[in-house]
């Protein structure tokens, strides 16, 4: 749940959590949609995806037990690297290496470096040499890789650092100009264009699941039809389309959305337009839901529901 997500907002996620998942077997029986249902607001839905996934790997392929070296944590679902030197130094307290963007700050100023290779393999070099130092001085590796961690966090922080209260400061390379180090990376974006339509009836909305293999698979969505491509009842009335602007991770979004309201409940008017989006979508899980109970579901649902349904009630 921290990756990607701030301690404060973790909190309140991570006690519910608990209390519906006290142990692994309890997460690896559950269904996915109560995991999104309790990750829902988190964002990054494959992290929850990948954390049921090493759940039943851990039941099923260890008997309930828990990896106990690096490399073994690395072979469960969605586990990289930095999490399995996290949980393998602060849980276990073995000598593993963690390299987040603090260590990679704190390594580039005390070597005057404005920029490290992609897998950042000096930066982990670095850290496993000085984390086998820190134990062979009786020095707890939990306590040295979360110190190495928060001094980047608090002290050698992005803006504003404060130099004179390193520990590191007498041989810090970088401290004349640390805004230097590591130098400012532009973000890049990808753009795409959604075309969806928003069907409602009464205080239903129609969504579809995404299929397994697809961007946000597993999660409810407006229906991404083109509604060139079809052609509805007259129980449905057409009022508006509206343009919605979403940022999801690196993707900037363009959604244009079509909103047509069923005059009156007709079985055979849904059933229509359900074969029809099913065909033009290839989606399989289409239903109606209430608009204040929706089930797990993207970034953007709420945001594009809210801007549809402010320019139909007006």
């Amino acid at each position: 749940m921290l990756q990607q997500t701030q301690v404060a907002a973790v909190i309140p996620y991570f006690e519910k959590f608990i209390k519906r998942f006290p142990d692994v077997r309890a997460l690896a029986s559950a269904s996915l949609d109560d995991v999104y249902a309790l990750w829902a607001g988190l964002g990054y839905y494959s992290r929850a995806r990948n954390l049921k996934a090493a759940a039943e790997k851990i039941v099923n392929d260890l008997n309930g037990h828990f990896p106990m070296t690096v490399q073994q944590w690395q072979d469960l679902p969605g586990i990289g690297p930095y999490t399995a030197g996290a949980i393998a130094s602060i849980a276990l307290n073995q000598p593993a290496a963690i390299v987040d963007g603090n260590v990679v700050r704190v390594f580039c100023r005390l070597h005057a470096k404005k920029g490290v290779s992609p897998k950042r393999e000096e930066v982990w070099e670095w850290a496993k040499k000085n984390v086998n130092v820190a134990a062979s001085k009786k020095l707890q590796p939990r306590d040295f890789n979360q110190a190495m961690m928060e001094l980047g966090a608090l002290i050698c922080t992005p803006k504003n650092p404060k130099c004179m209260e390193c520990p590191l400061h007498s041989s810090c390379r970088g401290k004349s100009n640390p805004a230097l180090y590591p130098e400012a990376k532009k973000k890049t974006w990808k753009d795409i264009e959604e075309n969806v339509i928003c069907l409602l009836s009464g205080d239903t909305v129609m969504l579809m699941r995404s299929k397994s293999g697809q961007w946000r698979q597993g999660l409810w969505d407006l229906p991404n039809a083109d509604r060139n491509k079809i052609k509805l009842q007259n129980n449905w009335i057409p009022l508006h389309s509206v343009k919605v602007k979403l940022i999801v991770t690196q993707h900037r979004i363009t959604r244009t959305i079509e909103t047509f309201e069923m005059a009156t409940k007709h079985t055979a008017a849904i059933s229509q337009v359900t074969r029809l989006i099913r065909k033009t979508s290839d989606q399989t899980e289409i239903n109606f839901f209430p608009i204040d109970q929706l089930p797990p579901h993207g970034t953007g649902l709420k945001k594009s529901l809210q801007r549809a349904l402010a320019v139909a009630r007006t």
